[in-house]
């Protein structure tokens, strides 16, 4: 609990009136906020939620603070479990042993370029089984396809060939984040005693057990063969799963917590990126003056270095391009954190202990005070910005750059998100000319309380490439 009036109340502050006001936010969340940051700006306000209040802080300096602290004092893991009943939904040891965390942190990101190959690869045959290459305009709805095609290239990397093309393994992993979303309602109606029971039926159970069907096999040859070799036997698969079984102690190296973790990282992976990417098509092919200098780029330096990780560390104004879309288009709030203690900002501001706090995210990305004109994409706002330096490329954070957070849990698989769609958007301008179905008018966002999603309905027309 904190003290009354601590921090101003966007909205009610009363019991009814803040009932209310948590109403609004699922459906006004993005304006709430937007009104805290311009009456509070560089300070902090509270709005209502259904499950308790909410505190935002904004300015370089409180983000700063923030993102700075310790996981002991400003807790991720305990902002999941408040919001997303982690202990039932992802597993008890998701939470408290994260070792998959450390494993797409380190492994994943010095594996960029022995990946590359295979990633490339992978996105180059889904383009093609999901958007034929035709001579005339074809209809795609594009969050639904882009969900397939980023899906296939990230478990490429993560339990590798031929599963990461298998329709119902992929639905599965595709519909998990359905499943949370869905079951998180379920157990927020039930009593904290009844919450374990419950968790034992849901959705993301059974999913977990379907999915378990396709792993299992693969886990259980691979452990034979460690068994029989050695854990460095002979064409051992360099992918997620073998991290994750050579990383594993006790149960954890079970089928089950072994498919928990991969179809947890489905969820981290599939979901974020697909939006983002679909969010950039949608700005291109609103913008279809972005193709040719965006095309000249990518046939430069291909031509020079070919398909890898250095050539498209090389294209700065396609990083630029997809900067300045998760600039314009990300959730309201971010850096979301729980006190575990009384924490002290360095203005005498206290937080207390069991507070829920995040940090204004929309607001800061779109402030004319920041981002000259802010309101208005500009796709390569960021290129040449420092000699394209890392405080200009698209995996950089920073206390005005805060999409994939910041500080100690800025996003660990970030650097292979970005290669990944830096990838599908060279392969979409080399092949394909792309337009909106009503030229010129991109499909406004939606917003589900403080998240921003794309128009999952919206189609992009694609043809093969004509000039």
């Amino acid at each position: 609990m904190f003290p009354k009036d601590a921090f101003p109340a966007i909205g009610g502050s009363d019991i009814f009136s803040s009932y209310k006001s948590a109403m609004d936010v699922t459906k006004h969340g993005k304006d709430m906020i937007q009104t805290g940051y311009d009456k509070y700006k560089s300070g902090i306000f509270r709005v209502s939620q259904l499950d308790g209040w909410h505190i935002i802080v904004s300015g370089r300096k409180y983000i700063s603070e923030l993102a700075r602290a310790p996981n002991d004092v400003f807790s991720v893991t305990a902002a999941l479990e408040e919001r997303l009943f982690t202990k039932y939904l992802l597993g008890p040891t998701i939470i408290s042993n994260p070792y998959h965390n450390e494993l797409v942190r380190v492994n994943l990101t010095r594996s960029l370029s022995a990946i590359f190959a295979d990633v490339k690869e992978e996105i180059v045959l889904a383009f093609k089984d999901n958007i034929p290459l035709t001579e005339g305009w074809t209809k795609v709805v594009v969050h639904r396809v882009m969900t397939q095609i980023v899906a296939r290239a990230s478990n490429r990397v993560f339990v590798g060939v031929p599963l990461c093309r298998n329709p119902e393994y992929l639905n599965l992993c595709i519909n998990y984040a359905l499943d949370i979303s869905h079951d998180r309602e379920v157990l927020n109606r039930f009593p904290g005693f009844l919450r374990p029971i419950v968790g034992r039926l849901t959705d993301v159970s059974k999913t977990i057990r379907l999915t378990q069907k396709h792993l299992e096999p693969i886990i259980e040859e691979r452990q034979r063969k460690i068994t029989e070799y050695g854990p460095d036997y002979p064409d051992k698969p360099e992918d997620l799963l073998s991290w994750l079984m050579d990383a594993a102690e006790g149960d954890e190296r079970s089928p089950h917590k072994l498919t928990n973790r991969i179809i947890i990282l489905n969820f981290a992976a599939i979901h974020s990126s697909s939006t983002t990417f679909t969010h950039a098509l949608f700005h291109l092919a609103a913008e279809p003056k972005y193709l040719a200098p965006l095309r000249d780029e990518v046939e430069t330096i291909v031509k020079e270095e070919g398909w890898s990780k250095t050539a498209m560390s090389k294209m700065h104004k396609l990083d630029s391009f997809l900067k300045e879309s998760l600039r314009m288009n990300g959730s309201a709030v971010i850096l979301t954190r729980k006190a575990l203690v009384d924490f002290t900002f360095s203005d005498g501001t206290v937080i207390p202990k069991g507070t829920l706090i995040s940090a204004a995210a929309t607001p800061m990305h779109l402030d004319n005070e920041i981002y000259a004109d802010a309101g208005v994409f500009n796709g390569f706002r960021f290129n040449g910005i420092n000699g394209q330096g890392v405080e200009s490329q698209f995996t950089s954070t920073n206390p005005d750059f805060i999409s994939f957070g910041h500080g100690r849990h800025a996003c660990p698989g970030r650097f292979f998100v970005a290669n990944e769609l830096k990838v599908m958007l060279a392969y979409t301008v080399l092949n394909y000319d792309v337009k909106m179905e009503k030229e010129g008018v991109r499909p406004a966002n939606r917003w589900a309380g403080l998240g921003c999603v794309p128009d999952t309905k919206a189609s992009v027309m694609f043809r093969r490439r004509q000039t």
